[in-house]
């Protein structure tokens, strides 16, 4: 089984109240990821949403506390499926790029940055696809074999 850590943007969104906008492609993508596993026949995709909990969780947490929980569970994944947009506002979701990046781990970015020729993060980037439809294409494709 593959798991992959749904990593994007999150803070920003919840103090600009638009934290739907960080919710609503996970939802989606997750829901992509069950009806792939069903037409395979098994359970070859597991996934991490940090968004769970995480309103009740940035009331209380500190630094290190957001820290080492992203590097539990990026360390717990196989592969990192990050959505672009609003990157340039989230420093949380850059680290969890170059984390797994270091890690040699495959980072399946999605959405639009301006930063994505950024030649730290153009490199850190497995592939940059264009929908959620194209990334649940390139897993069955690449990883479902």
């Amino acid at each position: 089984m593959i798991k992959c850590y749904l990593g994007g943007c999150m803070s920003y969104l919840y103090k600009n109240d638009e934290y739907n906008q960080a919710t609503q492609w996970r939802v989606q993508l997750i829901k992509k990821l069950l009806e792939l596993n069903s037409t395979l026949g098994y359970q070859q995709f597991d996934w991490f949403d940090p968004t769970l909990n995480f309103i009740d969780n940035v009331q209380v947490a500190n630094n290190k506390t957001v820290l080492h929980q992203n590097k539990y569970y990026l360390d717990q994944c196989d592969i990192l499926i990050v959505n672009l947009d609003h990157i340039n506002q989230s420093m949380g979701t850059l680290y969890e790029v170059f984390y797994c990046q270091i890690k040699g781990k495959p980072v399946i970015a999605f959405g639009d940055a301006r930063w994505v020729n950024n030649p730290h993060l153009a490199e850190s980037i497995t592939i940059k696809l264009g929908t959620l439809d194209d990334v649940v294409q390139y897993l069955e494709s690449y990883y479902a074999q």
